[in-house]
């Protein structure tokens, strides 16, 4: 099985590689195809989408209020509010400048929207070394999405260290993140066996990672 495994590899040229990778990115960010989920799930993100609306729009004073005051929760709602014009006009810098000031309180979830706002220049200059930074801070909070889209910049960046976005899918995997599973999975042919054994021993130790640095 381990020669299969390794002759697999072997046969791989530069451009069947670079298929394989795209492959891996896309299966990462899968949604779910059936049409009936996909459908249920873009009426739970609209009345979502909604609900949110609804309670910035009735409380923003308050949310503004706390948000001043250092409450990262809300520091985290209002970015996502003015990101997304939920309640409030939108305002992707001032949603950044809020985020940021709950990514620096640790705050997991508004470290992994900044991750996102920075890869997509959304606010703020497009840095892929700063969307790894702060997808890493998240990540290594154990924040699934934030792991997933980290082991997908790694792969997208064409640095070459497909274990390490190995180690982050399956991170998000074994937290039950199905797009995590895809990802390790198409990743797994183009990694060598000893590697695949030593990013699994580093997910079973969860060691921190050394993405989160910012470049």
């Amino acid at each position: 099985m381990r020669e299969r495994h390794s002759s697999f590899r072997d046969r791989l040229g530069p451009g069947c590689r670079l298929a394989a990778l795209a492959l891996a990115i896309t299966a990462a960010s899968a949604v779910v195809s059936e049409a009936g989920a996909a459908d249920i799930s873009g009426y739970i993100e609209a009345r979502d989408a909604a609900r949110a609306a609804a309670v910035m729009e009735a409380e923003a004073g308050e949310f503004q209020t706390r948000a001043r005051a250092g409450d990262a929760d809300a520091q985290f709602r209002l970015g996502q509010a003015l990101r997304k014009g939920h309640g409030i006009p939108m305002d992707s810098i001032a949603a950044a400048t809020w985020l940021r000031e709950a990514a620096d309180h640790g705050h997991a979830d508004a470290q992994n929207a900044l991750g996102e706002m920075y890869e997509r220049g959304e606010g703020v200059p497009q840095s892929d070394a700063r969307a790894l930074h702060w997808y890493g801070k998240a990540a290594d909070q154990g924040q699934t999405a934030a792991q997933v889209a980290l082991a997908t910049l790694i792969v997208n960046s064409g640095s070459g260290k497909l274990a390490e976005a190995y180690v982050w899918f399956e991170r998000a995997a074994a937290a039950g993140n199905a797009n995590a599973v895809r990802g390790a999975l198409a990743l797994e042919p183009l990694i060598p066996p000893e590697e695949i054994a030593d990013a699994r021993q580093r997910v079973n130790a969860t060691s921190p990672s050394p993405t989160t640095a910012v470049r």
